[in-house]
């Protein structure tokens, strides 16, 4: 049996509604994460001892110690905000599903992703959008433009932004506020401009890149997804007999916590190897040749192949990371939608090669790339070349134009 085949052990089919919260929140953790959670299990829980190797000086110097990640910030607020302990609890539980940009699915998709009714899931999510930095819980840019609008003093100007963003929208997206109407002021246009796109930059969650969770090895022609120096805990001997001939409930109790975090993480890891590995079976022409062989991969197809639900997959990949021969890259970069004539992440990387092969006195138009992309990829139109390019991180071909 293939590793990608053999699937973890709990409960196939279950979400991470449906798993026991410790298990469901150690899934969501990152490497650098999960080590920080593990020495403060240990802290707390003097049956358990860390068997985490030492960072190398090489590795202490190349990474410096991250702040809080988004999650872990956002769940220091809820546990001082005045909530019902419901509420407070089911939003902790979303703040795995927040995906890179601060954003959550919306109401109606939360429920149905944690089997929740509308109504719970609409307060934890409520919970969650009161919360700093304005904008987390979005769901999507425009929502989370509004929040940071509405979490600023009220007056006739944010209220101006407020509409441009509601009838313009599709002009900020492509960045085109020279074609607002006349009629919308300028002072309301610069506030938007102050907006930030993306509330989770400022946190550690990108920076975690840096220590990837895994890596991926040729074995004579065979990828394979091995973790990244993965922490390790047991129970210390010592405490373990004195467990065994104490009557002190505290003890007992200590122990269970002790054993329901070292299964958690035995799942974790067992979870994360076999999610991989599927994920690396599915891309290895990307691992053999780069990223214009990626091919469309989706959420449901790796739940198929894992017996996982989606909520898990998608909970497992979250700001995870595999070093490989193209360098290290987030697991969710393994994930391509479908695009004319292949994946989105292989249009991408077509775009770049003629973007990089161009003069720069001269610049390719939008319209030009899609020409040179030709039937190839299915012949795309100026608009999708328009969109892949900028999320390949490229500007306009006025803007690349070199007019030296």
């Amino acid at each position: 049996m293939s590793a990608a085949t053999a699937r973890p052990e709990l409960s196939q089919r279950l979400g991470t509604a449906q798993m026991p919260r410790l298990a469901s929140r150690l899934l969501g953790l990152n490497l650098p994460g999960l080590r920080r959670e593990l020495r403060l299990q240990a802290e707390h829980n003097p049956l358990l001892e860390l068997l985490e190797p030492e960072a190398d000086e090489d590795e202490r110097r190349m990474q410096p110690a991250p702040g809080p990640s988004l999650g872990e910030h956002l769940a220091l607020q809820l546990e001082t905000t005045p909530l019902a302990a419901q509420v407070r609890a089911d939003a902790l539980h979303c703040l795995v599903l927040l995906d890179d940009r601060g954003f959550l699915p919306a109401a109606a998709e939360l429920a149905k992703a944690c089997g929740w009714p509308a109504k719970r899931a609409r307060a934890a999510r409520d919970a969650i959008r009161q919360l700093q930095p304005a904008g987390v819980g979005a769901r999507d840019l425009a929502d989370c433009l509004l929040l940071q609008l509405a979490a600023r003093p009220q007056s006739g100007l944010t209220q101006a932004a407020e509409r441009i963003i509601r009838e313009h929208f599709d002009l900020l997206a492509r960045n085109r506020f020279d074609l607002l109407p006349q009629s919308c002021p300028r002072a309301a246009v610069e506030l938007i401009k102050q907006l930030q796109p993306n509330v989770a930059s400022a946190y550690a969650q990108t920076a975690a890149y840096a220590t990837p969770d895994l890596h991926a090895v040729n074995d004579r022609g065979y990828w394979r997804a091995q973790l990244r120096d993965p922490p390790q805990a047991q129970l210390r001997e010592d405490y373990r007999i004195a467990v065994r001939t104490s009557g002190d409930a505290r003890w007992r109790q200590l122990a269970r916590s002790a054993a329901a975090l070292l299964d958690g993480l035995r799942f974790r890891q067992r979870t994360l190897q076999t999610l991989a590995q599927a994920m690396v079976d599915r891309q290895r022409d990307y691992f053999n040749h780069g990223p214009a062989r990626l091919r469309p991969l989706r959420l449901r197809d790796l739940a198929t192949a894992t017996g996982l639900a989606a909520s898990t997959v998608s909970t497992v990949i979250k700001g995870k990371s595999i070093a490989g021969p193209y360098g290290t890259v987030p697991l969710r970069f393994l994930l391509q939608r479908q695009a004319a004539g292949g994946s989105a992440g292989a249009l991408q990387a077509d775009i770049q090669a003629l973007v990089k092969a161009e003069d720069p006195r001269a610049p390719l138009s939008d319209a030009a790339l899609a020409a040179r992309l030709g039937a190839e990829h299915g012949a795309p139109s100026r608009r999708t070349v328009a969109k892949h390019r900028q999320r390949a991180g490229l500007l306009p071909a006025r803007l690349r134009r070199d007019r030296n």
